[in-house]
């Protein structure tokens, strides 16, 4: 489903970009993906305690739809040596109510919910394993309006050693169906479901010494054709374009160190 007006509670909603470099991160994904560009007001709930340079949100659309997010990282964040990241928004119903089960499932809230506008509210918090996830109650807005065409994102992994706690933790914090499948070259990979739909994958790192995290995946006409351009643009691939049973994939990273993964998804895949 491509153009979508709402997102059933655990489905991933939204993915935004968090940087060292607004407007090179801009042009890069602008020239990457057909991304045209909008800048609002940036609510942040940590304004007063990390200085932030530029105070805007800038919302990205392809073909006329909303498709993901990029704002400015915190300079503690950079002072601490943390690299630019693609962050995953969780669709819940009841913000709130997610929060109270975060802690008590073994996870950890980083930043409680607030209120964007009234577009969302959202909040900000870790798995048992240490990766971050936010979660987003719609307002006004759901998320990303178009997911699946080419340009925009269309999965996510978390990768982390210890998926079976991950997948438990998601389970009874939001509410979610896991099962588990042997996938080629990649081992066991527990899969997330709403309902009859599997919206995310829990995957071990490809190799040792990676933090657990969630890697945004975008959807590409061609991947290997869209690896050269990521280099023509400045950007790295960090894993060449390989085959999966869900399509040809590729790892990359921005000019500014985020990284992200493309896929042309199969016929039969779906991504």
């Amino acid at each position: 489903m491509p153009i979508r007006e709402s997102y059933a509670e655990g489905t991933p909603c939204w993915v935004d970009l968090s940087t060292t470099d607004i407007e090179g991160s801009k042009a890069f994904y602008s020239t990457l993906f057909g991304w045209e560009w909008e800048q609002h007001e940036r609510i942040d709930p940590l304004s007063d305690e990390f200085h932030i340079d530029d105070g805007y949100y800038h919302v990205a659309s392809l073909q006329g739809h909303t498709a993901a997010g990029l704002m400015l990282q915190h300079q503690e964040q950079v002072k601490m040596g943390l690299p630019p990241v693609w962050n995953v928004h969780m669709a819940v119903d009841d913000i709130e109510a997610t929060m109270r089960k975060v802690e008590v499932n073994g996870g950890s809230v980083m930043v409680p919910a607030f209120d964007v506008k009234n577009i969302h509210r959202m909040a900000v918090a870790t798995d048992p394993t240490g990766a971050v996830i936010c979660f987003w109650q719609a307002g006004e807005g759901i998320g990303a309006e178009i997911v699946g065409e080419p340009g925009s994102f269309n999965w996510v992994d978390l990768v982390t050693l210890d998926q079976a706690t991950a997948a438990e933790f998601f389970v009874k914090v939001v509410g979610m169906n896991q099962e588990c499948h042997e996938m080629p070259g990649l081992g066991n990979v527990h899969f997330l479901r709403v309902g009859e739909e599997s919206v995310a994958a829990i995957a071990p790192p490809p190799m040792e010494g990676v933090t657990p995290h969630w890697e945004t995946y975008f959807a590409v006409a061609d991947c290997d054709a869209s690896c050269a351009r990521v280099t023509e643009l400045g950007g790295s691939i960090v894993l060449n374009p390989f085959d999966i049973p869900p399509g040809r994939m590729a790892v990359a990273t921005d000019p500014a160190g985020a990284t992200f993964a493309i896929i042309k998804p199969a016929k039969s895949s779906p991504l």
